[in-house]
């Protein structure tokens, strides 16, 4: 638990306080939730994709692309570390059309579109 206090003080007649917040005490066995961004592009592109992740934590996760049907055509297992990390993904010989792609593991779960045009 994160603790905050605010400076309040008076003098004379008035009451003052202050904009500054001070953090108290931090409870380090709090759970952190994870926070994890994905951004693929070029997108729309030829098939060739650089994935970046940005995560707060550390996990093996699954990384699966769909068809517009719901078919899936791409299975990987992906280390997302804490931190930035770039996968290249070859996805050239893919037909012309709209994929889903899906990242998910135990605390993570993202998805976004992928467009390939030649």
């Amino acid at each position: 638990t994160t603790h905050y206090r605010f400076k309040n003080w008076e003098k004379g007649n008035g009451l003052f306080s202050s904009n500054e917040i001070a953090v108290v005490g931090v409870d380090e066995d709090e759970e952190i939730e994870a926070i994890i961004e994905i951004e693929l592009y070029p997108n729309p592109g030829d098939g060739r994709f650089m994935l970046d992740i940005l995560s707060t934590l550390s996990e093996e996760a699954t990384l699966k692309i769909y068809d517009i049907s719901g078919k899936q055509i791409y299975y990987d297992v992906v280390n997302i570390i804490e931190g930035k990390q770039n996968i290249k993904l070859d996805l050239s010989t893919l037909e012309i059309g709209t994929y889903t792609l899906t990242l998910v593991g135990t605390e993570i779960s993202k998805q976004t579109r992928l467009v390939i045009i030649k």
